[in-house]
């Protein structure tokens, strides 16, 4: 429908930017591991377990948030979802101990997840099946993007400030 061809554009191109805050929040601050390693005086063992706990939570919320966004709706699950993210991201930011810091990479994962398998659902509500899935290949090329942009953007972020700018 010629109309809303640009409503449904901005659709696609909202749903990969926030389809890449997943895997970019996964490394992004794999660069700083030394720095944050030091501050809260922890093992390299210890600091991995926040990715796979990330992870865990990531994948644990999509089972969770997809039945939820069918029964409340997309957009009040990805509104409440990118604002707890961004409540998490500066509990990161901010923590001074390791264990708050676990706290709130588990809820970056938590909703990180929610926020992507919403947005997800919603291509696959706007577009009809053939032009969902055309949409749906040019947001996963994006989401590939964000795990090599990632680090490249973490490092420079805490060359440039410090390691905490990173959940900034």
């Amino acid at each position: 429908v010629k109309s809303s061809y640009p409503s449904l554009r901005l659709l696609s191109i909202t749903v990969a930017l926030i389809s890449a805050v997943g895997p970019l929040t996964i490394d992004v601050y794999l660069p700083s591991f030394q720095s944050i390693e030091a501050d809260f005086n922890i093992s390299r063992a210890m600091l991995t377990q926040s990715i796979s706990f990330y992870l865990l939570a990531f994948g644990i919320s999509t089972l969770i948030f997809g039945p939820m966004s069918d029964k409340i709706g997309r957009i009040p699950i990805t509104r409440w979802t990118l604002a707890l993210y961004t409540i998490s991201s500066l509990g990161c930011a901010l923590s001074e101990s390791y264990t708050s810091f676990m706290i709130f990479r588990v809820l970056q994962g938590i909703t990180a997840g929610g926020s992507m398998i919403a947005c997800r659902a919603m291509i696959r509500d706007a577009f009809p099946p053939q032009e969902a899935h055309k949409a749906m290949s040019k947001i996963v090329a994006i989401f590939t993007l964000a795990p090599v942009a990632a680090p490249i953007i973490g490092g420079w972020l805490e060359n440039t400030f410090v390691w905490n700018s990173i959940f900034y």
